[in-house]
């Protein structure tokens, strides 16, 4: 028999609830935690306290939620497995954290927490790394070899077009910088999209997407910049099936990856968030 109910609360779709006595924590918390800032000034401050939840509040879910626990526990009874690469996108992560922090942290309107305070640090994560089973992978493009670091790839690929092993080599990334580099230490041909297949070392702007091998093995485009996403991934397979070697254009390459002021998720590797009730780091 089921009781009855004499009240109950609905509220959006959160991780966290805004109500009375949370807000209260998080002014709280806030004000230990910010000393030196005026939080009338501080719009993130403002909205939380009211109750509204403005984009990137999930980063202040320290400050907001009382008790830890932390996302790895859940991990206790599962077996894990590891990508080959998994240290070099770790530390990818971090690097690209921390780099964000020193860029947003100038903004007096809206501090933001130390990455130290809500991330866990690579060492954090080594204990359940070292016992994680490595994943082996079969290469479905002997041409690109995907264990190797990008610089190291477009070194081989390089040779192999001026050996003639491939016809054209494509090489695109997102930082323009990175371009420059590549172009005036190999001396590339600058083109852009739609790329009409000709041979040669040629380079172009692009957001992150898989590399990959045409059917033949004659044309191959390799993209700079590191991808985590899986669902970019799978798009990039989908575009070595569909060019042909009797294809002469190249329009756009699967779909793009674009960065936003959250966290990639990274494939096969750890999401690694602290902080909150789901997400505090172990003290």
């Amino acid at each position: 028999m089921t009781n009855k109910l004499s009240e109950f609360k609905l509220f959006s779709g959160s991780e966290i609830c805004l109500d009375e006595e949370s807000i209260g924590n998080f002014k709280y918390a806030w004000r230990n935690y910010f000393q030196k800032h005026d939080e009338r000034h501080c719009e993130i401050f403002q909205s939380l306290a009211s109750g509204q939840f403005p984009e990137g509040y999930e980063i202040y879910n320290p400050l907001i939620q009382e008790g830890e626990s932390n996302l790895i526990d859940y991990f206790s009874e599962f077996s894990l497995h590891k990508s080959s690469q998994i240290n070099q996108v770790l530390s990818s992560h971090q690097a690209f954290v921390e780099e964000r922090y020193l860029e947003e942290s100038i903004d007096s309107s809206r501090p933001i927490l130390k990455p130290h305070d809500y991330i866990f640090t690579i060492k954090d994560l080594q204990t359940y790394l070292q016992s994680a089973r490595e994943i082996e992978i079969s290469d479905l493009d002997p041409i690109i070899d995907q264990s190797k670091e990008k610089e190291t790839q477009l070194e081989l690929l390089i040779e192999k077009q001026v050996n003639k092993e491939i016809k054209t080599l494509l090489i695109t990334s997102s930082e323009q910088i990175k371009l420059d580099e590549v172009n005036k230490k190999y001396n590339t041909s600058i083109t852009s999209l739609p790329f009409n297949l000709s041979n040669g070392i040629f380079s172009c702007i692009h957001l992150p997407v898989r590399s990959f091998v045409s059917k033949n093995g004659k044309f191959v485009h390799i993209n700079l910049d590191r991808v985590t996403s899986s669902e970019v991934m799978n798009a990039g397979i989908k575009v070595v099936r569909g060019i042909s070697a009797s294809d002469s254009t190249i329009s756009s390459f699967a779909i793009s990856m674009n960065i936003r002021r959250s966290f990639s998720r990274t494939w096969l590797s750890i999401n690694v968030f602290s902080g909150g009730s789901a997400f505090s780091k172990p003290s």
